[in-house]
Protein backbone atom coordinates (compact mmCIF):
# COMPACT_ATOMS: atom_id res chain seq x y z
CA UNK A 1 0.00 0.00 0.00
CA UNK A 2 0.97 3.62 -0.43
CA UNK A 3 -0.82 5.63 2.23
CA UNK A 4 -0.30 8.04 5.09
CA UNK A 5 0.06 5.98 8.25
CA UNK A 6 -2.99 7.32 10.07
CA UNK A 7 -5.79 5.34 11.78
CA UNK A 8 -8.48 6.00 9.16
CA UNK A 9 -6.43 4.28 6.44
CA UNK A 10 -6.69 0.84 8.04
CA UNK A 11 -3.02 -0.11 7.77
CA UNK A 12 -3.45 -2.13 10.98
CA UNK A 13 -6.16 -4.16 9.22
CA UNK A 14 -3.81 -4.74 6.30
CA UNK A 15 -1.07 -6.01 8.63
CA UNK A 16 -3.52 -8.39 10.33
CA UNK A 17 -4.78 -9.58 6.94
CA UNK A 18 -1.21 -10.15 5.79
CA UNK A 19 -0.53 -12.32 8.84
CA UNK A 20 -3.52 -14.48 7.84
CA UNK A 21 -2.22 -14.69 4.28
CA UNK A 22 1.17 -15.86 5.54
CA UNK A 23 -0.50 -18.54 7.70
CA UNK A 24 -2.54 -19.85 4.77
CA UNK A 25 0.32 -19.66 2.25
CA UNK A 26 3.38 -20.62 4.30
CA UNK A 27 5.39 -21.81 1.29
CA UNK A 28 5.12 -18.53 -0.59
CA UNK A 29 7.85 -15.91 -0.30
CA UNK A 30 5.61 -12.91 0.39
CA UNK A 31 6.41 -9.39 1.57
CA UNK A 32 4.16 -6.54 2.57
CA UNK A 33 5.43 -3.18 1.39
CA UNK A 34 4.02 -0.21 3.29
CA UNK A 35 4.98 3.07 1.67
CA UNK A 36 4.24 6.23 3.62
CA UNK A 37 4.74 7.77 7.01
CA UNK A 38 2.54 9.17 9.73
CA UNK A 39 1.63 9.20 13.39
CA UNK A 40 0.98 5.45 13.52
CA UNK A 41 4.30 4.23 12.15
CA UNK A 42 5.78 3.05 15.46
CA UNK A 43 2.48 1.48 16.49
CA UNK A 44 2.24 -0.38 13.16
CA UNK A 45 5.83 -1.55 13.40
CA UNK A 46 5.04 -2.81 16.90
CA UNK A 47 1.97 -4.64 15.61
CA UNK A 48 4.13 -6.38 13.00
CA UNK A 49 6.48 -7.44 15.81
CA UNK A 50 3.61 -8.70 18.00
CA UNK A 51 2.20 -10.74 15.10
CA UNK A 52 5.68 -12.22 14.43
CA UNK A 53 5.73 -11.00 10.84
CA UNK A 54 8.14 -8.05 11.15
CA UNK A 55 10.65 -9.83 8.91
CA UNK A 56 8.01 -9.88 6.14
CA UNK A 57 6.78 -6.28 6.49
CA UNK A 58 8.79 -3.47 4.93
CA UNK A 59 8.12 0.07 6.13
CA UNK A 60 9.57 2.03 3.24
CA UNK A 61 8.73 5.53 4.41
CA UNK A 62 7.39 8.54 2.58
CA UNK A 63 8.08 9.08 -1.12
CA UNK A 64 7.52 11.97 -3.51
CA UNK A 65 4.37 11.89 -5.65
CA UNK A 66 6.59 11.66 -8.71
CA UNK A 67 8.01 8.36 -7.36
CA UNK A 68 4.62 6.65 -6.99
CA UNK A 69 4.52 5.11 -10.51
CA UNK A 70 7.99 3.59 -10.05
CA UNK A 71 6.99 2.16 -6.66
CA UNK A 72 3.78 0.75 -8.13
CA UNK A 73 5.78 -0.96 -10.87
CA UNK A 74 7.61 -2.96 -8.18
CA UNK A 75 4.54 -4.53 -6.54
CA UNK A 76 2.26 -7.38 -7.56
CA UNK A 77 -1.00 -6.09 -6.09
CA UNK A 78 -2.24 -3.02 -4.27
CA UNK A 79 -4.33 -3.06 -1.10
CA UNK A 80 -6.25 -0.14 0.45
CA UNK A 81 -8.31 -1.03 3.51
CA UNK A 82 -9.36 2.42 4.66
CA UNK A 83 -12.04 2.84 7.30
CA UNK A 84 -13.10 6.09 5.61
CA UNK A 85 -12.13 7.57 2.27
CA UNK A 86 -13.63 10.30 0.12
CA UNK A 87 -12.05 9.15 -3.16
CA UNK A 88 -9.56 6.44 -4.01
CA UNK A 89 -6.78 8.35 -5.77
CA UNK A 90 -4.16 5.78 -4.73
CA UNK A 91 -6.37 2.97 -6.04
CA UNK A 92 -6.86 4.74 -9.37
CA UNK A 93 -3.08 5.23 -9.61
CA UNK A 94 -2.51 1.52 -8.95
CA UNK A 95 -5.12 0.53 -11.51
CA UNK A 96 -3.52 2.88 -14.06
CA UNK A 97 -0.33 0.84 -13.56
CA UNK A 98 -2.27 -2.39 -14.23
CA UNK A 99 -2.14 -3.62 -10.65
CA UNK A 100 -4.98 -5.72 -9.31
CA UNK A 101 -6.46 -4.03 -6.25
CA UNK A 102 -8.13 -5.13 -3.04
CA UNK A 103 -9.98 -2.39 -1.21
CA UNK A 104 -12.46 -1.85 1.56
CA UNK A 105 -16.03 -0.76 1.00
CA UNK A 106 -15.29 2.59 2.63
CA UNK A 107 -16.72 5.73 1.04
CA UNK A 108 -15.34 6.60 -2.35
CA UNK A 109 -13.04 3.59 -2.60
CA UNK A 110 -15.78 1.23 -3.75
CA UNK A 111 -16.85 3.74 -6.37
CA UNK A 112 -13.61 3.59 -8.36
CA UNK A 113 -13.77 -0.13 -9.18
CA UNK A 114 -16.11 -2.66 -10.69
CA UNK A 115 -16.13 -5.40 -8.06
CA UNK A 116 -14.48 -8.63 -9.24
CA UNK A 117 -13.66 -7.06 -12.61
CA UNK A 118 -11.26 -4.19 -11.90
CA UNK A 119 -10.72 -4.91 -8.20
CA UNK A 120 -12.04 -6.79 -5.22
CA UNK A 121 -14.10 -4.90 -2.65
CA UNK A 122 -14.18 -6.31 0.88
CA UNK A 123 -16.00 -5.32 4.03
CA UNK A 124 -14.07 -2.68 5.97
CA UNK A 125 -12.42 -3.68 9.25
CA UNK A 126 -12.45 -7.32 8.15
CA UNK A 127 -8.92 -8.80 7.98
CA UNK A 128 -10.27 -12.24 7.04
CA UNK A 129 -12.15 -10.95 4.00
CA UNK A 130 -9.11 -8.95 2.92
CA UNK A 131 -6.83 -11.96 3.38
CA UNK A 132 -9.14 -14.16 1.30
CA UNK A 133 -9.20 -11.60 -1.52
CA UNK A 134 -5.41 -11.26 -1.45
CA UNK A 135 -4.99 -15.05 -1.47
CA UNK A 136 -7.40 -15.29 -4.38
CA UNK A 137 -5.21 -12.95 -6.42
CA UNK A 138 -1.97 -14.67 -5.39
CA UNK A 139 -3.26 -18.11 -6.35
CA UNK A 140 -5.00 -16.99 -9.54
CA UNK A 141 -2.27 -15.08 -11.35
CA UNK A 142 -4.12 -15.12 -14.66
CA UNK A 143 -7.21 -13.58 -13.03
CA UNK A 144 -5.02 -11.04 -11.22
CA UNK A 145 -3.34 -10.09 -14.50
CA UNK A 146 -6.71 -9.75 -16.24
CA UNK A 147 -8.05 -7.65 -13.36
CA UNK A 148 -5.01 -5.37 -13.62
CA UNK A 149 -5.56 -4.95 -17.35
CA UNK A 150 -9.28 -4.27 -16.89
CA UNK A 151 -8.43 -1.78 -14.15
CA UNK A 152 -6.18 0.18 -16.49
CA UNK A 153 -8.86 0.25 -19.18
CA UNK A 154 -11.37 1.44 -16.57
CA UNK A 155 -9.05 4.29 -15.54
CA UNK A 156 -8.48 5.32 -19.15
CA UNK A 157 -12.22 5.35 -19.78
CA UNK A 158 -13.41 7.14 -16.64
CA UNK A 159 -10.48 9.06 -15.16
CA UNK A 160 -8.93 11.01 -18.01
CA UNK A 161 -7.97 14.28 -16.30
CA UNK A 162 -8.59 16.65 -19.21
CA UNK A 163 -11.93 15.07 -20.08
CA UNK A 164 -13.01 15.09 -16.41
CA UNK A 165 -12.11 18.78 -16.05
CA UNK A 166 -14.06 19.61 -19.21
CA UNK A 167 -17.08 17.66 -17.94
CA UNK A 168 -16.91 19.57 -14.66
CA UNK A 169 -16.73 22.92 -16.49
CA UNK A 170 -19.73 21.92 -18.62
CA UNK A 171 -21.68 20.91 -15.50
CA UNK A 172 -20.90 24.24 -13.81
CA UNK A 173 -21.98 26.10 -16.94
CA UNK A 174 -25.29 24.20 -16.99
CA UNK A 175 -25.90 24.94 -13.30
CA UNK A 176 -25.05 28.61 -13.77
CA UNK A 177 -27.31 28.97 -16.82
CA UNK A 178 -30.22 27.31 -15.00
CA UNK A 179 -29.86 29.75 -12.07
CA UNK A 180 -30.59 32.80 -14.22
Amino acid sequence: TIKTLEPKYGIHILIKAFQLVLKKLPNFNLKLLIVGDGSQRKELEQLSQELNIADKVIFYGKIKNSEVPQMLSEIDLFVALSEEESFGVAVVEAMACEKPVVLSDAGGLKEVVVNHKTGIVVERNNPEAAANAIINLILNKENAHLMGREGRLHVLKYYDFKRNVQEMINTYKQVLSSCK
